[in-house]
């Protein structure tokens, strides 16, 4: 008699565990990429330099932290040096990962900054004329970083920054750097001479020019370079003079009209000019300039291995899960109760019981064999078993006729 066969367990046993291995391992390998430790915060800033920091930071990470002057430093401003930046991102759009500033109670943005191509990988110092700052960070999927970290602390306006009140022209050779009118931010023009400043930029590189703080004297809510004082832009790729320079931006006479850009010009002119012969309490000018390169390309291979990886992940998966369904099914279809044995010829009748089975595989049939067939047959089966192994076979059975001839 030829039963059915038990189906093959393995290949869905190791289906399973290789399924169940391979989500182990997506859900392990991307762990590090969804995980993140940044959490906003809010600082308060006094005339002691305090350290704040956000250092090996992970992927999809996005926190702020806010910088405000503790109570009782009313005319103080902020001073922001940076002791560490490491941001991964290509200057000047910093797609990747970055940090963003605002500066002021009024959140106005000087830009986003990161550091792939950055020349020195330096930042310059950030000022912000009331005290009140803002650094938004983000970082995506790609990569991580070392992360950054800085001083912050609070200067009285009563002395400014340091320099001379004649302002002339000034040359400015060094990757990144600040330029801003004398005594910034007390006053420009406390005297009443007229003068002009001219800050030439001239690194090598790629610049990224930011206005922090522009507040000037004019007439009217327009600026009008012929009445009121202005600041102007101009740019050069030959090293010419600012007057046979091209114009860039402006002119400007307050903050709001300026926005950070950037510049492929080997020099870049920032010229302030006071026209008035007079004094006023305006604070003047202060800004900053970053030297990059051009973008590095090498910046997008994380990204593609990541894809190609998650990519190859996700098609074994689906096959395994669809080779597990597989076997599931086959496994059940080859053990439906309820079918009877596959009968071959040369076979025997038992009357008692209504079945036949081959002589053959009756007389070779093993004790088990009882355990296994139809409960409705067991004692027949055991007892015509008997009787062929002491008589020999028994006459062969004429279905047309149901009786033995």
């Amino acid at each position: 008699m030829h039963l059915s066969k038990k189906p093959k367990r393995w290949p869905c046993i190791e289906c399973g565990k290789i399924v169940m291995e391979l989500t182990l391992f997506l859900v392990l390998w991307l762990l590090p990429v969804v995980k993140s430790y940044c959490y906003s915060r809010t600082v308060y800033a006094t005339k002691y330099s305090n350290f704040l920091s956000h250092l090996y930071y992970s992927n999809n990470e996005d926190c702020t932290f806010t910088i405000l002057p503790r109570y009782g430093y009313s005319g103080y401003f902020l001073e922001i040096s940076w002791t560490t930046f490491g941001v991964r991102g290509d200057m000047p759009n910093c797609n990747e990962d970055y940090i963003e500033v605002y500066l002021t109670r009024s959140q106005r943005s000087i830009g986003k900054f990161c550091s792939n191509n950055l020349k020195d990988s330096g930042l310059f110092n950030m000022y912000s004329n009331d005290g009140h700052a803002k650094i938004k960070f983000h970082s995506d999927y790609s990569g991580t970083g070392n992360g950054f970290s800085l001083q912050y602390k609070l200067k009285s306006s009563d002395d400014g920054l340091p320099g001379v009140f004649d302002c002339s022209s000034q040359d400015l050779y060094t990757s990144s750097g600040i330029f801003y009118s004398s005594n910034w931010p007390v006053t420009y023009n406390k005297h009443y001479n007229s003068f002009d400043c001219n800050f030439n930029i001239d690194s090598d590189g790629l610049k990224k020019i930011v206005i922090m703080d522009l507040d000037l004297w004019s007439t009217s809510s327009t600026c009008n370079q012929y009445d009121d004082d202005y600041v102007n832009i101009r740019g050069s790729s030959n090293y010419a003079s600012y007057s046979l320079s091209k114009q860039v931006k402006g002119p400007y006479c307050s903050t709001d009209e300026v926005a950070p850009f950037s510049s492929s010009y080997s020099s870049i002119y920032v010229y302030l000019m006071k026209r008035r012969y007079m004094r006023s309490t305006n604070r003047g000018l202060i800004g900053g300039y970053v030297t990059y390169y051009g973008n590095k390309s090498q910046s997008a291979f994380p990204k593609m291995i990541i894809i190609i990886v998650v990519a190859i992940a996700c098609i074994i998966l689906i096959v395994g899960v669809a080779l597990c369904v597989y076997c599931a099914r086959s496994s059940k279809k080859q053990t439906q109760p309820g079918l009877p044995p596959v009968i071959q010829p040369q076979q025997h009748h038992f009357a008692a019981s209504g079945h036949t089975v081959p002589y053959s595989e009756i007389v070779n049939m093993p004790p088990s064999y009882e355990e296994s067939v139809a409960p409705t047959y067991q004692a027949a089966v055991s007892t015509e078993r008997s009787e062929m192994l002491n008589n020999g076979p028994p006459p062969a059975f004429n279905p047309s006729y149901g009786a033995t001839t």
